[in-house]
């Protein structure tokens, strides 16, 4: 594993070795010529051969890490920190491609202005931008790049972020490499509160009833579950219309049904 070495051996252990003979070049090199020289030694006897190597252009792909997974809150942005973008061929004066993709629906993906950083496309759901790796990491790392506006909906279901990342090609007219990443990013929903919409009541007679015309209570993320309701009138009694699926609790006692009151 070296670029000089001299051995001595009889005719067999020294084929035996060159047949297995392999040449790596240095990383990133290429281009004419590694000249493989070879001189064969026998009491004074040399024999000399010379092969020239020609080495070709690769262009690699460039490098993404990221974290395995994201966590936000449904009231809550996502700043995309911790991603570092990298290319080990990128030539002098070329920049990356970054595109974002979202699957989640109504999400918004969003950058902040950046030095050395230029948007090529933005839409619901995609981001697209160029710059130099270092002023890509630095918007990464300053949190300039925002996944918002993500419902939870499945909430068991990880949502997925596409990252790609592509070149401008490498020497010798190498095709563009692009290296793709999925990102996972779990919402974990918040309690929002309860709304209510009620009809002000109008002046009442004395010694009279009237109901309402309207008093509704919502609440976007209660589904089944219970609610807490307080009424309190200073002069006079309330008189539900139903009191079905519900159990009261009267000036700090314990919680009882209708039959208590």
């Amino acid at each position: 594993n070296t670029n000089n070495v001299f051995f001595t051996g009889n005719l067999t252990g020294i084929n035996y070795a060159l047949a297995g003979l392999t040449y790596c070049p240095p990383s990133n090199w290429y281009g004419c010529c590694a000249n493989l020289q070879i001189t064969f030694m026998e009491f004074g006897v040399r024999l000399q051969q010379v092969l020239v190597i020609n080495v070709t252009a690769t262009n690699d792909p460039p490098i993404i890490t990221a974290p395995a997974m994201y966590t936000k809150r449904t009231d809550t942005d996502l700043k995309l920190q911790g991603i570092v973008v990298a290319d080990p061929d990128l030539l002098t004066g070329q920049i990356l491609t970054v595109v974002l993709l979202s699957n989640a629906q109504g999400a918004s993906l969003a950058i902040h202005r950046h030095s050395g950083v230029h948007v090529l496309l933005q839409r619901p759901g995609i981001l697209m931008f160029q710059g130099d790796p270092a002023s890509l990491n630095q918007a990464f790392e300053e949190g300039a790049i925002e996944y918002s506006n993500i419902n939870p909906s499945p909430l068991a279901k990880p949502y997925e972020l596409s990252l790609q990342v592509s070149d401008q090609g490498g020497p010798q007219d190498q095709p563009v490499a692009t290296t793709k990443r999925t990102l996972y990013v779990e919402v974990q929903p918040v309690n929002q509160g309860p709304d209510s919409q009620v009809t002000p009541l109008g002046p009442v007679d004395q010694d009279s009833e009237r109901q309402f015309l309207s008093m509704t209570v919502t609440d976007p993320d209660a589904g089944q579950g219970s609610l807490q309701v307080r009424i309190q009138v200073t002069y006079g009694k309330l008189t539900f219309a139903s009191t079905v699926g519900l159990s009261f609790e009267i000036a700090g006692s314990p919680a009882g049904n209708v039959d208590d009151l």
